[in-house]
C-alpha cells in the first residue's frame, strides 16, 4: 500500500475528527441546555464515553491478541496525554473561572481518579498486575462512578430549577437528537481509527522504532477525540465542558478500559508502569485539579506546568 494512500486516509481521519467533534460539542451543549445540566457533568458522562471509545476498543483488541503491554500502555499513556498535553494546551488557550457546581464536580472526579489509581497500585503490589477479579472490581467502580455522576446531575438540576427564572425557552431534544449524538460519537471513533491505523503505517514506512510508534501514534492517536473536543470547546467558549471531559475520560481509562481489557486477559505490569506511569498520572492530575478546587479557577500557570510535566514524562521514556 502506497505512502500517498496512507497520507490521504490519515487526512480523512483528521477531517472526521474535526467535523465530528464540532457537531458532538454542539449536541452535548444542546442536551445540557435542554435538561438544565452543568456542562462539566455532560463532559464527565456523555462526552467522556464517546471520546473514550477508541481507547476501549483498541485496548480490548490488544488484550484479545495477548498484547497486554499495548493494552495497558494505551490506557495509561492516554490518561497522561489527556491531562498533561491536552489539559495543558486547553488552559494555555483558555484559562477559566469555575462556578461552584464545576468545582464540586472536579473535586468528585479527582477523588474518583485517585481512588482508581490506588486500586491499580494495590493490585500491582499484591498481584503484579490486574487479574480478572480486580477487573471485575474496576468495572463495578465504573458503574458506581456513572451512577454517582447521574445522582450529582439530578441534585444540581434541582438546584438550577429552584433558582431559575425560566425566562429563556428550553431547546427541544428528541429521540432523533440522541441518535445524532450516537452517530457523532461513531464518527469520532472512525476518525481516530483512521489516524491510528494509517499513522502507524506511515511511521513504519519512515523507519521509526516501535516504541516511538506506540507512545506517539497509539496513545496520542486514541486521545485525539479529547484533543479536538477540547480545541472545539475552547473555540465555542465551553472550557468547563472540556475540563469535565478530560477528568471523566481519565477515570474511564482506568475503570472501564483497564477493567474490560483485564477481564478479557489478565494484565501484568511491566517496565515503567509502577515507577513512571502512576507517579505522573497522580502528579499531573493533582496539578490540574487541586489548584482548580482551591482557587475556583483554572489558570495558564497550570497549563504550563502540565505541558512541562508531559514533556518530562516523554523525556524519561526515551532517555
Amino acid at each position: 500500500m502506497s505512502i500517498a494512500f496512507s497520507v490521504l486516509m490519515f487526512c480523512l481521519g483528521l477531517f472526521f475528527l474535526v467535523f465530528g467533534s464540532n457537531l458532538f460539542v454542539d449536541s452535548a451543549v444542546k442536551a445540557a441546555e435542554h435538561f438544565r445540566l452543568p456542562e462539566v457533568v455532560i463532559g464527565a458522562t456523555v462526552l467522556s464515553f464517546g471520546t473514550t471509545l477508541p481507547e476501549l476498543l483498541f485496548s480490548s483488541a490488544a488484550a484479545m491478541h495477548d498484547a497486554t503491554d499495548m493494552a495497558l500502555g494505551n490506557a495509561f499513556g492516554s490518561i497522561i496525554c489527556n491531562v498533561g498535553f491536552i489539559g495543558g494546551v486547553m488552559l494555555l488557550l483558555s484559562p477559566t473561572i469555575l462556578k461552584k457546581e464545576n468545582v464540586r464536580n472536579i473535586k468528585t472526579g479527582y477523588l474518583w481518579l485517585v481512588t482508581s489509581c490506588c486500586v491499580f497500585l494495590l493490585s500491582g503490589v499484591l498481584f503484579g498486575g490486574i487479574p480478572r477479579m480486580v477487573s471485575v472490581l474496576l468495572l463495578m467502580l465504573c458503574v458506581f462512578y456513572v451512577r454517582e455522576s447521574l445522582s450529582e446531575k439530578n441534585q444540581q438540576q434541582q438546584e438550577i430549577v429552584e433558582g431559575a427564572s425560566f425566562s429563556a425557552p428550553i431547546p427541544p431534544f428528541s429521540a432523533m437528537d440522541f441518535v445524532q449524538l450516537a452517530l457523532e460519537a461513531a464518527l469520532l471513533y472512525i476518525g481516530a481509527e483512521f489516524l491510528i491505523k494509517y499513522g502507524q503505517r506511515l511511521a513504519r514506512a519512515m523507519g521509526w522504532p516501535e516504541v516511538l510508534i506506540s507512545v506517539t501514534f497509539v496513545a496520542l492517536g486514541t486521545s485525539l477525540p479529547e484533543l479536538i473536543t477540547a480545541i472545539t470547546s475552547v473555540k465555542k467558549k465551553h472550557t468547563a465542558l472540556s475540563l469535565g471531559n478530560i477528568i471523566g475520560a481519565s477515570i474511564l481509562n482506568l475503570v472501564l478500559v483497564g477493567g474490560f481489557s483485564g477481564l478479557i486477559r489478565p494484565l501484568p505490569f511491566h517496565g515503567n508502569v509502577m515507577p513512571v506511569d502512576f507517579p505522573f498520572i497522580l502528579l499531573l492530575s493533582g496539578i490540574l485539579c487541586i489548584p482548580s478546587i482551591l482557587t475556583h479557577k483554572a489558570s495558564r500557570i497550570q497549563g504550563a506546568l502540565l505541558l512541562l510535566g508531559y514533556g518530562g514524562y516523554l523525556y524519561l521514556l526515551f532517555c
